[in-house]
């Protein structure tokens, strides 16, 4: 029971850590970057294809570890059910950060959008103005 929970406030420690590292990497950035809105599409795209992978990667260690129980309780089972669930840790781990990575996209991508909206209205006042 402890090692699940001290596993638990490791991983949550960890996630914590990267939230908190790439928050600050988006400040140093800033909100309206060089890129394109359609960049920024591209990447999201390219984020969503890197996420549904991992998901099926976890979908199969889930699996295998099913199968893995239904075997005997010999030491090599245990060993290949405690390695299986690490990977499974460690994917799901890379998916929370593919998903940080894919919201920063999109607040990048809603920032631009604002930027653009409000040149447009800046524009079209200032053309009213004119007559």
């Amino acid at each position: 029971m402890r090692k699940k929970i001290f596993f638990g406030l490791i991983i949550f420690c960890f996630i914590l850590g990267i939230f908190l590292n790439t928050g600050f990497s988006l400040a140093e950035e800033g909100i309206g970057g060089d890129k394109t809105v359609e960049q920024l599409n591209e990447e999201i795209r390219a984020k969503q294809s890197e996420i549904d992978a991992l998901r099926e990667k976890i979908s199969a260690y889930e699996k295998s570890l099913g199968e893995e129980r239904a075997k005997s309780s010999s030491l090599k089972s245990q060993i290949s059910i405690l390695e299986t669930q690490i990977n499974k840790k460690e994917a799901e781990i890379k998916l929370n950060e593919e998903e940080i990575q894919e919201t920063e996209l999109q607040i990048k991508k809603t920032g631009e959008d604002l930027d653009r909206t409000a040149k447009d209205i800046q524009d079209k006042q200032d053309k009213i103005s004119k007559f």
